[in-house]
């Protein structure tokens, strides 16, 4: 009890020199630091769950924390007498009116070096469609705040409760829709594999991605694409540059040349092909991105597929033409990963 007592003397004692002040309420909430429910300071609900609103004071301005737990309760920092700006939904989500700014001075940085082989890695990253675990229970309570800053607490199936007049029911109804809503994104051990420089794991295990990393990668992968496009075809005439006869042949509508398996590859890739009985002579002819020819494979006993073999080349992208009689049938793209 003496040990009780001195504990409540010094916080009295703290709550003086600091001008705070405490109330208990009726229904036995206490209010730390402010005379009003849900106030600024700490606010103690019977349970025990606490609620912490500080002001603090910046190099700019005077600003407010607010902290919450609730699926759709904000953590925000707000100017003084400003609406909010930036908040952290309960549930995991960052809101900001005016965009996301990320630290990119020169100065920042050390050992930069360039991205090797950006499109090849950008050919094989996987984009999917997929919804965030959640367990959702349609008789469960939702906490939200109005624009007043007064919490509701309402079971999902009578969203209707929400006074219209501080916050818009539709906006609560749309809330619970986008809660099935698909999201785009990549998977984070498969990035690993191809970019793992943009793959960070978190203390409890689970792996993030920067997605602002994967911004340099798409730049250059582009201007790499259009290094090859502009290779690829005559700034003069628009046709594409190759020094093979292309001329048409209706004794060669037959043949046919298929997309290599796999692609991309790192070992050994299989190229198929079709060709008509009547051609006396063929090959495949593998290419870099500039079009300097690399490797000639004689097509012999007219044998339909050839194998291509990682450790011949460097990784990056290579086009392979399919030859017959001297004319070519198609050219197409593959890639060599590391």
């Amino acid at each position: 009890m003496k040990n009780q007592l001195l504990s409540l003397s010094f916080f009295l004692l703290i709550c003086t020199v600091t001008n705070g002040q405490i109330k208990i309420f009726e229904d036995n909430w206490i209010s730390i630091g402010s005379l009003q429910k849900y106030g600024h300071g700490i606010q103690l609900e019977p349970c025990g769950t606490t609620y912490f609103t500080p002001n603090v004071y910046g190099d700019y301005s005077l600003m407010e924390i607010s902290n919450s737990t609730g699926e759709w309760g904000k953590n925000w920092i707000v100017y003084w007498d400003d609406d909010h700006q930036f908040f952290v939904y309960g549930n995991g989500l960052i809101h900001t009116t005016r965009g996301i700014e990320i630290g990119s001075d020169s100065t920042l940085k050390t050992g930069i070096e360039n991205i090797t082989n950006p499109l090849a890695k950008v050919l094989q990253l996987h984009g999917v469609l997929f919804n965030y675990k959640e367990k959702i229970n349609k008789n469960d309570t939702v906490r939200i705040m109005d624009k007043q800053g007064v919490w509701h607490s309402i079971v999902q199936s009578q969203i209707q409760y929400l006074d219209s007049t501080n916050f818009k029911t539709g906006v609560l109804q749309r809330l619970l829709k986008e809660r099935n809503m698909k999201h785009i994104g990549v998977i984070a051990q498969e990035v690993e594999q191809i970019v793992p420089e943009v793959v960070r794991m978190s203390p409890s295990g689970t792996l993030s991605v920067e997605y602002f990393s994967l911004i340099g990668l798409l730049i250059e992968a582009i201007k790499e694409q259009q290094r090859e496009i502009e290779n690829m075809y005559d700034n003069s005439s628009g046709m594409m540059k190759n020094s093979i006869n292309k001329t048409s042949s209706t004794s060669l509508e037959e043949n046919y040349l298929y997309q290599n398996v796999p692609n991309p590859f790192n070992k050994v890739t299989i190229i198929k092909f079709k060709l008509s009985e009547q051609v006396r002579k063929a090959s495949i002819l593998i290419f870099n991105m500039e079009g300097t020819l690399l490797k000639t494979y004689e097509i012999l006993n007219f044998k339909e597929e050839i194998n291509v073999f990682g450790n011949e080349f460097k990784p990056g992208m290579y086009l392979y033409s399919l030859i017959a009689d001297g004319t070519e049938v198609d050219t197409k793209r593959m890639i060599l990963t590391e």
